[in-house]
């Protein structure tokens, strides 16, 4: 497939998420919500398709379904490359949490977690003109816990959870 039809790939899938990007971009600089492939190899493999370079945190630092990710450190890494990226595309819940199964399951103060949403906006400030784009994920409510990736409460609420809403079964 060449660039051209990439972008064009890119472009569509904006369009259909009512997403805005800049595909005309020559680095950007990623953090992954974990170091699953459709999070991480992926959307790396994507860009550098499309001409882009792609710049990442070490994935020693990126959160996994079994280790925690490093928040701090991926800040660190975060504000030395950023002055070397035309747009930033940024996993809150990496930023925030350390990664997706570490905002499900967290013991963080309050005022950790608002020093990492201050970090953000001082980013934004900094680079104002690079485009940023921050994504994160709303926390699922299952039926039943499962895989070690749930907060320990689900065991106890999770079966119980939906019989007083209002989904249909």
């Amino acid at each position: 497939m060449s660039k051209k039809w990439l972008k064009v790939a890119l472009m569509v899938t904006a369009i259909a998420t009512s997403t805005s990007i800049q595909v005309d971009a020559e680095t950007v600089l990623f953090v992954p919500q974990d170091d699953r492939p459709v999070s991480l190899q992926y959307t790396v493999d994507t860009a550098k398709a499309a001409g882009m370079t792609a710049l990442t945190p070490p994935q020693n630092l990126i959160s996994g379904k079994t280790y925690k990710g490093q928040a701090d450190q991926i800040w660190n890494w975060v504000e030395q490359n950023a002055g070397r990226a035309d747009v930033m595309v940024l996993s809150t819940d990496t930023l925030i949490y350390g990664g997706l199964v570490d905002s499900r399951k967290h013991n963080l103060p309050l005022s950790t977690l608002e020093y990492r949403l201050k970090r953000i906006e001082a980013l934004k400030a900094n680079y104002k003109n690079t485009r940023i784009y921050g994504f994160g994920t709303v926390m699922r409510s299952p039926r039943a816990s499962g895989g070690g990736t749930e907060p320990s409460y689900y065991a106890d609420y999770g079966p119980t959870i939906f019989q007083n809403c209002c989904i249909a079964r």
